[in-house]
C-alpha cells in the first residue's frame, strides 16, 4: 500500500479515536454512574493507541522513515546502505545498536554495552547480513562508494570497541577521510574479543 494511503488511514483513525475519547469523557463528567466504565474505556483506548503507534513506527513498521537511521543510531558515512543496515540491527529485539560504520565492503555494528542483551551479537550480525543482500559478482557494485556491496559484518558490544567505532564514525561525519580514521580503529578490533563476523551468503 502506498505510504500516502497509510498516512491518510492513520490520520482518520486518530481523528475518530480523539472524537470518541472526547465523547466518553463528556459522558463520564455528566453521568456519575458511567464514570467507572468511562475510565476503563478511556484506559483501553489509550493503550490501543500507544501500541498501534509503537508497531507502526518501529523499524519494521509501515511508517518508519526508510531513508533515515533509527533514532539514536549514528551511521557513518550517512548513506542509504548504512541506514538500511542500522534499521535491520535495530529490528532485532534487545540489540540496542548505537553505531553502524561502513568501511568499503565491511560493516561494523556497535551495540550499547549497558543495554544490549548478552550474546545477541550473532543474531544482529545475521539480520544485518540478510539486509545487506547477497555478495555480487558485479565489480561496479562491489566498488560503488555510495552503496557498496557488503562482504563482512562485524558486531560487538565491547565498550572499548563501541567507543572506538563511535569516535571513528563521528570523525567520518565531520569530513575526515576513511584512510585517516582506519589506523585508529583497526587496533581496537584486533585487541578485543566479542566481535562476531557473519560471512556473505554462499561464500
Amino acid at each position: 500500500m502506498p505510504e500516502g494511503d497509510w498516512r491518510n488511514r492513520l490520520n482518520r483513525g486518530l481523528t475518530w479515536t480523539v472524537q470518541a475519547g472526547r465523547r466518553v469523557w463528556e459522558r463520564t463528567l455528566n453521568e456519575p454512574g458511567a464514570r467507572t466504565g468511562g475510565v476503563v474505556a478511556g484506559g483501553l483506548v489509550f493503550v490501543v493507541i500507544v501500541a498501534a503507534l509503537f508497531l507502526a513506527f518501529r523499524p519494521s513498521g509501515p511508517f518508519f522513515k526508510r531513508g533515515a537511521p533509527p533514532p539514536g543510531v549514528v551511521v557513518a558515512p550517512a548513506t542509504p546502505t548504512g541506514s538500511a543496515l542500522a534499521a535491520a540491527a535495530a529490528a532485532v529485539p534487545g540489540a540496542r545498536p548505537v553505531i553502524v560504520l561502513v568501511a568499503g565492503n565491511t560493516a561494523f555494528v556497535g551495540l550499547d554495552p549497558d543495554r544490549a542483551l548478552r550474546g545477541i551479537e550473532p543474531r544482529v550480525a545475521a539480520a544485518v547480513r540478510r539486509a545487506a543482500g547477497p555478495w555480487p559478482s558485479d565489480e561496479r557494485r562491489i566498488n560503488d562508494p555510495a552503496a557498496p556491496a557488503i562482504a563482512q559484518v562485524y558486531v560487538t558490544a565491547e565498550a572499548k570497541a563501541v567507543d572506538a567505532l563511535t569516535a571513528a564514525g563521528r570523525r567520518l561525519l565531520a569530513g575526515e577521510p576513511l584512510a585517516a580514521v582506519l589506523p585508529d580503529l583497526v587496533p581496537a578490533f584486533l585487541s578485543l574479543g566479542g566481535v562476531a563476523p557473519a560471512a556473505a551468503p554462499g561464500r
